[in-house]
């Protein structure tokens, strides 16, 4: 160890060193964004974002889907970064109702969630610097609209990546208030799920879900939004 606290390697990576606090002891790190291309192996991939919004969502029942994100590439891998909710509930249901959501992941696509009343075909954001790809490979992403997304054909696994539930009171938000801010649902943090992130290959993806089926009358309206790295798998 130097006398700054730092710590020289030796052999071949004599020349690297990691400074570590002289006050708690702790190694100093530089937190940066997942590489998106190797060394030696040049080519395009980039970190990428979308959001949605559905429209006056209904009827929605049990392990209803809300929101698809499908994968198909075979030269990149989607590495999901981040995905979260927020919802307001703008008509009150006629009775007691949880709204509980989860996000599970799904493997074996060959064909896409879709349909549902007034679904909408999402693209994600720009890229988020000029050196990366022009657009996201991403192969279908999609979120309801007034009514359930119609399932797709693929394997849904047996265990959701994460629940969250929200129980307000059945009362609907007044238009003139719908711009106050609720509490947004946290469905998936790769920094909360471990070292390793939820990784997608080909003909993969995940659902977002309405875990508990709508009772009647009640109408939300539901805000997603996810982040993602894409990565070669070569």
């Amino acid at each position: 160890m130097g006398m700054d606290g730092s710590i020289v390697g030796t052999g071949p990576q004599s020349d690297v060193e990691a400074q570590v606090d002289p006050t708690f002891n702790t190694l100093r790190v530089n937190i940066k964004p997942l590489e998106y291309t190797e060394v030696n192996k040049p080519g395009l991939g980039g970190h990428f974002y979308v959001a949605g919004a559905t429209g006056a969502l209904t009827g929605v029942g049990a392990n209803g889907i809300i929101f698809a994100f499908r994968w198909s590439d075979t030269k990149w891998l989607a590495v999901l970064k981040r995905v979260s909710l927020v919802y307001y509930l703008t008509t009150a249901y006629t009775g007691a109702q949880m709204n509980d959501f989860d996000i599970v992941a799904v493997t074996g696509y060959t064909a896409s969630d879709s349909t549902g009343a007034g679904a909408t075909v999402l693209t994600p954001s720009p890229k988020r610097r000029s050196t990366m790809a022009p657009s996201s490979a991403v192969t279908d992403c999609r979120i309801a609209g007034t009514a359930a997304l119609s399932a797709g054909t693929k394997t849904i696994d047996a265990s959701s990546l994460r629940y969250v539930a929200d129980g307000p009171p059945n009362v609907a938000i007044p238009t003139a208030t719908l711009a106050v801010p609720r509490q947004e649902l946290l469905l998936y943090d790769n920094k909360e799920m471990g070292v390793h992130p939820k990784v997608f290959g080909t003909n993969e993806g995940f659902l977002v879900r309405m875990v508990t089926a709508m009772s009647a009358a009640g109408v939300i309206k539901a805000y997603i939004q996810a982040e993602w790295a894409e990565v070669s798998q070569y």
